[in-house]
Protein backbone atom coordinates (compact mmCIF):
# COMPACT_ATOMS: atom_id res chain seq x y z
CA UNK A 1 0.00 0.00 0.00
CA UNK A 2 3.36 2.59 -0.05
CA UNK A 3 2.72 4.83 -3.03
CA UNK A 4 5.74 6.17 -2.74
CA UNK A 5 9.84 5.51 -1.12
CA UNK A 6 10.56 7.61 1.56
CA UNK A 7 14.27 7.62 0.58
CA UNK A 8 13.37 8.61 -2.81
CA UNK A 9 10.61 11.12 -1.87
CA UNK A 10 13.16 13.17 0.53
CA UNK A 11 15.41 13.29 -2.58
CA UNK A 12 13.00 14.49 -4.69
CA UNK A 13 12.15 16.88 -2.33
CA UNK A 14 15.73 17.97 -2.02
CA UNK A 15 16.24 18.88 -5.43
CA UNK A 16 16.65 22.02 -7.01
CA UNK A 17 16.24 21.38 -10.97
CA UNK A 18 14.10 21.27 -13.21
CA UNK A 19 13.31 17.76 -13.54
CA UNK A 20 13.09 18.22 -9.34
CA UNK A 21 10.67 20.30 -9.60
CA UNK A 22 8.18 18.35 -12.31
CA UNK A 23 8.83 15.33 -10.02
CA UNK A 24 7.60 17.60 -6.71
CA UNK A 25 4.40 18.17 -8.54
CA UNK A 26 3.72 14.64 -9.28
CA UNK A 27 5.00 13.39 -6.02
CA UNK A 28 2.48 15.84 -4.73
CA UNK A 29 -0.26 14.99 -7.34
CA UNK A 30 0.34 10.76 -6.31
CA UNK A 31 0.41 11.57 -2.49
CA UNK A 32 -3.19 12.70 -3.09
CA UNK A 33 -1.72 16.31 -1.53
CA UNK A 34 -4.01 19.63 -2.84
CA UNK A 35 -4.48 19.58 -6.88
CA UNK A 36 -2.07 21.11 -8.95
CA UNK A 37 -4.21 20.84 -11.96
CA UNK A 38 -3.82 24.50 -12.32
CA UNK A 39 -0.59 24.84 -12.00
CA UNK A 40 0.58 24.70 -15.57
CA UNK A 41 1.18 20.91 -14.96
CA UNK A 42 0.73 19.62 -18.88
CA UNK A 43 2.54 23.30 -19.93
CA UNK A 44 5.99 21.28 -18.67
CA UNK A 45 5.30 18.16 -19.51
CA UNK A 46 4.17 16.48 -16.38
CA UNK A 47 1.18 15.47 -17.99
CA UNK A 48 2.67 13.07 -20.34
CA UNK A 49 2.09 9.48 -20.11
CA UNK A 50 6.05 8.54 -20.24
CA UNK A 51 6.97 11.00 -17.98
CA UNK A 52 4.13 9.98 -14.76
CA UNK A 53 5.28 5.78 -15.88
CA UNK A 54 8.64 7.04 -15.74
CA UNK A 55 8.31 8.56 -12.19
CA UNK A 56 5.71 5.81 -10.88
CA UNK A 57 8.27 3.25 -12.16
CA UNK A 58 11.17 5.68 -9.91
CA UNK A 59 8.86 5.92 -6.35
CA UNK A 60 7.70 2.94 -5.84
CA UNK A 61 9.05 -0.02 -3.89
CA UNK A 62 10.29 -2.81 -6.78
CA UNK A 63 8.73 -6.11 -6.68
CA UNK A 64 12.18 -7.81 -5.58
CA UNK A 65 12.15 -5.74 -2.58
CA UNK A 66 8.71 -6.82 -1.47
CA UNK A 67 8.83 -10.40 -2.63
CA UNK A 68 11.41 -12.03 0.00
CA UNK A 69 10.51 -16.10 -0.74
CA UNK A 70 8.22 -17.61 -3.28
CA UNK A 71 6.70 -21.15 -2.99
CA UNK A 72 5.02 -22.94 -6.27
CA UNK A 73 3.23 -26.27 -5.19
CA UNK A 74 5.79 -26.04 -2.13
CA UNK A 75 8.29 -25.42 -3.77
CA UNK A 76 10.79 -22.19 -3.96
CA UNK A 77 11.01 -20.30 -7.10
CA UNK A 78 12.38 -17.17 -7.85
CA UNK A 79 10.03 -14.66 -7.03
CA UNK A 80 11.45 -11.77 -10.21
CA UNK A 81 10.65 -14.56 -12.42
CA UNK A 82 6.80 -14.99 -11.40
CA UNK A 83 5.78 -11.80 -10.35
CA UNK A 84 6.07 -8.68 -12.71
CA UNK A 85 5.27 -4.95 -12.73
CA UNK A 86 1.97 -3.94 -13.22
CA UNK A 87 0.27 0.04 -14.11
CA UNK A 88 -2.59 -0.28 -12.40
CA UNK A 89 -5.44 2.34 -10.69
CA UNK A 90 -3.93 1.91 -7.62
CA UNK A 91 -0.37 2.89 -8.53
CA UNK A 92 2.36 -0.04 -9.27
CA UNK A 93 1.17 -3.53 -8.04
CA UNK A 94 3.27 -6.91 -8.40
CA UNK A 95 1.30 -9.35 -10.39
CA UNK A 96 1.40 -12.84 -10.48
CA UNK A 97 -0.34 -15.13 -12.94
CA UNK A 98 -0.84 -12.61 -15.42
CA UNK A 99 -1.07 -13.33 -19.49
CA UNK A 100 0.34 -11.27 -21.69
CA UNK A 101 -1.65 -8.16 -22.65
CA UNK A 102 -2.83 -9.00 -26.05
CA UNK A 103 -4.82 -11.46 -24.31
CA UNK A 104 -6.62 -9.21 -21.88
CA UNK A 105 -6.81 -5.38 -24.05
CA UNK A 106 -8.89 -4.97 -27.26
CA UNK A 107 -5.71 -3.02 -27.94
CA UNK A 108 -2.78 -4.30 -26.19
CA UNK A 109 -0.42 -1.93 -28.29
CA UNK A 110 -2.04 0.95 -26.15
CA UNK A 111 -0.69 -0.79 -22.78
CA UNK A 112 2.62 -0.67 -21.65
CA UNK A 113 4.49 -4.07 -20.22
CA UNK A 114 7.38 -1.98 -18.14
CA UNK A 115 10.01 -3.98 -19.82
CA UNK A 116 9.66 -6.95 -18.35
CA UNK A 117 10.67 -10.40 -19.64
CA UNK A 118 7.86 -12.73 -19.57
CA UNK A 119 9.24 -16.62 -18.37
CA UNK A 120 6.72 -17.92 -19.20
CA UNK A 121 4.29 -18.97 -22.01
CA UNK A 122 1.20 -17.46 -21.66
CA UNK A 123 -2.40 -19.00 -22.87
CA UNK A 124 -5.82 -17.41 -23.81
CA UNK A 125 -7.47 -19.01 -21.13
CA UNK A 126 -10.70 -17.50 -20.31
CA UNK A 127 -13.30 -18.64 -17.22
CA UNK A 128 -15.81 -19.54 -20.02
CA UNK A 129 -13.86 -21.48 -22.69
CA UNK A 130 -10.83 -22.80 -19.89
CA UNK A 131 -7.23 -23.77 -21.94
CA UNK A 132 -6.68 -24.47 -25.15
CA UNK A 133 -6.53 -28.31 -25.47
CA UNK A 134 -2.33 -28.27 -26.21
CA UNK A 135 -1.68 -25.89 -23.32
CA UNK A 136 1.72 -26.49 -21.90
CA UNK A 137 1.67 -27.72 -18.11
CA UNK A 138 3.15 -24.75 -16.99
CA UNK A 139 1.92 -22.12 -18.79
CA UNK A 140 0.23 -19.20 -17.43
CA UNK A 141 -2.19 -18.75 -16.13
CA UNK A 142 -0.79 -21.11 -13.89
CA UNK A 143 -3.26 -23.49 -11.93
CA UNK A 144 -3.06 -24.98 -8.36
CA UNK A 145 -2.72 -28.60 -7.56
CA UNK A 146 -5.93 -27.64 -5.21
CA UNK A 147 -6.45 -25.62 -1.70
CA UNK A 148 -3.85 -25.25 0.83
CA UNK A 149 -0.20 -24.14 1.94
CA UNK A 150 1.51 -26.68 -0.39
CA UNK A 151 -0.52 -26.86 -3.23
CA UNK A 152 -0.53 -23.32 -4.50
CA UNK A 153 1.39 -20.06 -4.24
CA UNK A 154 3.17 -19.15 -0.86
CA UNK A 155 4.32 -15.81 -0.64
CA UNK A 156 6.67 -14.12 2.32
CA UNK A 157 6.40 -10.70 2.38
CA UNK A 158 8.28 -7.72 3.64
CA UNK A 159 6.42 -3.96 3.89
CA UNK A 160 9.67 -2.01 4.53
CA UNK A 161 7.76 0.03 6.38
CA UNK A 162 10.52 2.50 7.41
CA UNK A 163 10.11 3.45 3.73
CA UNK A 164 6.44 4.08 3.89
CA UNK A 165 5.61 8.07 2.57
CA UNK A 166 2.48 7.85 1.78
CA UNK A 167 0.19 5.21 1.67
CA UNK A 168 -3.12 4.23 -0.38
CA UNK A 169 -4.74 2.91 3.07
CA UNK A 170 -4.70 4.44 6.44
CA UNK A 171 -1.86 1.63 7.25
CA UNK A 172 0.77 -0.22 6.44
CA UNK A 173 0.58 -4.03 4.53
CA UNK A 174 -0.86 -5.39 1.15
CA UNK A 175 -3.69 -5.49 -1.23
CA UNK A 176 -4.36 -9.04 -2.80
CA UNK A 177 -6.53 -9.30 -5.85
CA UNK A 178 -7.48 -11.78 -7.66
CA UNK A 179 -8.91 -10.48 -10.64
CA UNK A 180 -9.83 -13.77 -12.90
CA UNK A 181 -12.98 -14.81 -10.37
CA UNK A 182 -14.77 -11.49 -9.69
CA UNK A 183 -13.03 -8.63 -7.52
CA UNK A 184 -12.01 -10.08 -4.38
CA UNK A 185 -9.81 -7.85 -2.14
CA UNK A 186 -8.16 -8.91 0.82
CA UNK A 187 -5.70 -5.99 2.74
CA UNK A 188 -3.33 -7.33 5.37
CA UNK A 189 -2.30 -4.68 7.57
CA UNK A 190 0.93 -4.81 9.41
CA UNK A 191 1.48 -2.59 13.02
Amino acid sequence: MNNVQKSIALAIQAGNDSESEIEKKLLSDFCDEESLIGDGLTAIGVGEWETVKNFMIKVTQPCDSMLRLCLWHGDPINCSRIFYPSLTDEGMCCAFNKVRNEFIFKNPKDTSELNTTVHYPSVDWTLENDFPENAPVDSIPWRPWGAGRHLGLTVVLDANIEEYFCSSEASYGFKVTNDRVGSVRSTFPFF
